[in-house]
């Protein structure tokens, strides 16, 4: 269901490659550099992260003309940027907290979709699952708050969500994974969190160790 909702806002399929989604790029070649997986990014959660230089480069070599660098500039820029922070764990769930490091450029949180018939803004599915047990333990959605109540923090929203686990008598690890809901593979993870068991207590009613 995710996947399928950022092809539609996309207007990309799941293998075209991350880059495709940029104004001007030759899709059949960006599916060749993703399928080779010899580049960064293999993912848009990695684009931030490569200098100008190189990944005006790139997109050189994937047939964008010049003049249409300042759209791409724009389009990478309204792409979100996310920090994933666990705030706090227990026995009964979590508190996740997500952090967008980079000012969002449009006043509404507005994706960069310019295939899509109406403007949508960002937004994220949390999910929390169990890897070894390939389940699904919790779902959430995220959205920003309004801009008016984020004013003074550089338009850079911030989001806390609790998440409610069923309770185990043993310690566990779960993944959490921040997926979008516009772009096609976006996703940032923490894994590996550790979830503590119930405490148990005596017929005293005290903490057994």
């Amino acid at each position: 269901m995710m996947t399928l909702l950022q092809c539609i806002k996309s207007a990309r399929w799941p293998d075209d490659g991350p880059l495709a989604l940029l104004p001007g790029v030759d899709t059949d070649k960006e599916r060749q550099r993703a399928q080779e997986g010899r580049s960064q990014p293999q993912s848009l959660t990695q684009i931030h992260d490569i200098p100008q230089p190189a990944l005006t480069k790139l997109l050189t070599s994937l047939g964008v003309p010049r003049d249409f660098q300042p759209q791409v500039d724009k389009a990478v820029d309204t792409l979100p940027n996310l920090e994933i922070n666990i705030m706090s764990t227990n026995a009964l769930g979590l508190t996740v907290g997500v952090a967008r490091l980079n000012a969002a450029t449009q006043p509404d949180y507005r994706i960069y979709a310019p295939r899509y018939p109406k403007p949508q803004s960002e937004g994220f599915f949390l999910v929390v699952a169990d890897s070894i047990k390939d389940e699904v333990l919790a779902l959430k959605r995220i959205h920003w708050p309004p801009v008016e109540k984020i004013r003074g923090s550089g338009n850079k929203p911030t989001s806390r969500s609790i998440v409610k686990l069923k309770s185990e008598n043993v310690e566990r690890k779960v993944d959490v994974l921040v997926v979008s809901d516009s772009y096609v593979g976006m996703v940032w993870r923490v894994e590996g969190v550790e979830v503590p068991a119930v405490p148990m207590v005596d017929e005293y009613g005290k903490s057994k160790t």
